[in-house]
């Protein structure tokens, strides 16, 4: 299984066919399974019923967050062995807030103080490179 991140909200997600000798029937497509890593919300699927489609983009994901993703074929009775999970990471994104208690001093005649909280490191959506004060 190989993945990447084609955006702060989705991922690509390729894999090979089960191998001649391990189908055990027919193969008649795959399940995608994903969650964010650490969650312990309930697990997601797509349910892919070519069994020549060997890629597929997951959308709608958490900006910036941590994927698990596992597969499986499926033949007409049933579920075949699920893969060992890899991980992923959406793209960053722009920070969900803004710094807050933003207060500007006179310091001078020519300079100004500006203070501010930072941003929740939770909500920053990536890494956190710095502040741009416009002027």
């Amino acid at each position: 299984i190989t993945t990447f991140n084609t955006s702060s909200t989705s991922i690509h997600v390729a894999w090979g066919p089960v191998p001649e000798g391990h189908h055990n029937g027919i193969i008649l497509g795959y399940k995608v399974f994903f969650k964010i890593n650490a969650s312990t919300e309930s697990i997601n699927n797509v349910i892919i019923s070519n069994a020549s489609q060997l890629n597929i983009e997951i959308s709608g994901l958490g900006k910036y967050e941590l994927y698990s993703i596992w597969i499986l074929a499926f033949t007409v009775k049933g579920n075949g062995n699920v893969s060992t999970p890899v991980y992923c990471r959406t793209d960053e994104d722009e920070p969900q807030d803004a710094p807050a208690n933003i207060t500007a001093t006179a310091e001078s005649s020519t300079s100004i103080r500006v203070r501010w909280d930072p941003i929740d490191p939770s909500r920053t959506r990536g890494i956190h490179r710095g502040y741009r004060v416009c002027y």
